[in-house]
């Protein structure tokens, strides 16, 4: 038993060291691919073709034509869903036609930001104050509001008064970390570099120094700060990472070795009892039946008296049933 113990603890041993090991090569992977997909983002994705023939993002923010499947404009999409947190949180098609980049999302009724689109959308002051409002309807469903008029170059961003719902949901729902890098992308595509830095600002206080989105930390420090175009203001941002404090370790491993330890160990406890519990049963019965049976005189001796010696089970009275002494534990 204790050699299979062993042997069985060794063999989850290694197989919690490869679960751990994959663990971080996935992270590692994650990071190089983070790495290389916001340098092509700020490269301006080199590698794509334009279509000059698909304007469907040029169309929606000029209000001509509906997104898909929600049918409904950009004008009916500020008038009636802002504030609707529930429905912006729940439904996930929106986000690819209010903020259109030069990648493919999870919408495909949604088109793919077109070059030529960029250029006709930052020429646009119309489409540019639709861009606007869009980005103010998401940083209220983020918890944020801009000050100052958003007609500035750098608004000033701070959070609601009233944000509890918001950044709790934030701080839960992680598909929105992905919305945030393609909003923070979009307003890159569309020249308003001031709009993202100055949320990137607030996201920064709120994480750090507030602390009450800690769990926005590693998309901040790995995808959001690396969309900033400028390389001057990207350092900047780098450096005050840098000098923080390290996030408290998610101890991946150890609380896994940790867990797996424990429940080892009440397994052993649990065999022993039951190996213990075995023996002394086993012992009783030897004990009743040696108890029960007559003896059996040897030759040449005399049969053992009726008064044994003080090691044996005294006579039963006239009557009585023999009765084996109870084991420790058991009910007598």
């Amino acid at each position: 038993n204790s050699f299979c113990t062993l042997l069985e603890l060794r063999v989850l041993t290694e197989r919690s060291r490869e679960t751990h090991l994959k663990h971080k090569h996935a992270m590692w992977s994650f990071g190089s691919y983070a790495r290389d997909d916001l340098a092509e983002y700020r490269a301006h994705y080199p590698r794509n073709a334009d279509d000059p023939r698909r304007s469907d993002n040029v169309r929606f923010y000029r209000n001509e034509i509906k997104c898909r499947p929600e049918a409904v404009t950009i004008d009916e999409v500020h008038e009636e869903w802002r504030g609707e947190y529930s429905f912006l949180e729940r439904c996930h098609s929106y986000i690819q036609w209010l903020f259109p980049i030069q990648e493919s999302g999870l919408n495909p009724q949604a088109q793919v930001l077109q070059k030529h689109e960029i250029a006709t959308m930052k020429g646009d002051p119309a489409v540019i104050q639709r861009v606007k409002k869009s980005f103010s309807m998401m940083l209220d469903f983020y918890g944020f509001e801009l000050t100052g008029g958003a007609d500035r170059l750098d608004p000033p961003i701070v959070p609601l008064k009233d944000r509890k719902w918001q950044f709790d949901n934030l701080n839960y729902s992680g598909h929105n970390y992905l919305r945030i890098t393609r909003i923070l992308k979009f307003l890159g595509e569309m020249g308003l570099e001031g709009h993202k830095t100055a949320w990137l600002e607030a996201l920064e206080n709120a994480i750090y120094e507030a602390k009450e989105l800690p769990n926005c930390r590693s998309s901040f420090e790995n995808y959001w700060t690396g969309t900033i175009y400028d390389d001057a203001t990207r350092k900047q941002f780098a450096e005050r990472i840098a000098a923080r404090p390290p996030p408290p370790p998610r101890e991946y491993g150890s609380w896994f070795s940790s867990a797996i330890s424990s429940a080892w160990a009440a397994d052993d406890d649990a065999t022993t009892a039951k190996t213990d519990a075995k023996s002394s049963t086993a012992a009783t019965s030897q004990a009743a039946s040696a108890a029960a049976a007559p003896s059996q005189p040897r030759a040449g001796s005399e049969a053992p008296s009726q008064a044994g010696t003080g090691s044996e089970a005294p006579a039963p009275a006239a009557g009585e049933k023999p009765t084996a002494p109870a084991a420790e534990g058991d009910p007598k």
